[in-house]
């Protein structure tokens, strides 16, 4: 990935991207196709890494930039809930150029100062963001691990 891709790219990740009728789209879903429920999944192949689609057929990416890339510009077609997760995930069909693909959408911004958990006790500044994918994505990436959704 060039220096000016993963400087637009990163500057996609530390806001928010709006996206018509379904409001921010976040910036996991920019960063990451994630491999919950229908999304698409990674496969081994003969050739090393091969994506599937929603509907069972390989998807023309040979890389995670080129995923990257789509999903920076792939517009979204459909949302709808996915019936598992305590955060409410969303399944979003994206499309770009004839090229249909599922990714999980999550939105989650949830900041607790305090909270009591049975059995445990109290649980003190507790956060979960969906920006902390993208960071552990990222992250990942630059360690070399590669294996990160």
């Amino acid at each position: 990935m060039t220096r000016q891709k993963k400087t637009r790219l990163f500057g996609l990740l530390a806001s928010q991207r709006t996206i018509g009728r379904y409001g921010c789209i976040s910036a996991a879903l920019l960063a990451a196709v994630l491999t919950i429920g229908t999304a698409v999944t990674p496969v081994h192949g003969e050739s090393g890494q091969v994506w599937i689609g929603p509907d069972g057929k390989p998807l023309p990416f040979k890389t995670n930039d080129e995923i990257e890339e789509f999903l920076l510009a792939a517009r979204v077609v459909e949302m709808e809930e996915i019936p598992v997760g305590i955060t409410d995930p969303r399944r979003a069909l994206l499309e770009k150029d004839g090229i249909e693909l599922n990714a999980c959408y999550r939105d989650v911004d949830i900041h607790r100062r305090q909270e009591m958990l049975p059995g445990i006790g109290v649980r003190r500044n507790w956060r979960d963001c969906c920006k902390f994918e993208c960071a552990a994505y990222e992250l990942g990436k630059l360690l070399g691990l590669n294996n990160i959704p």
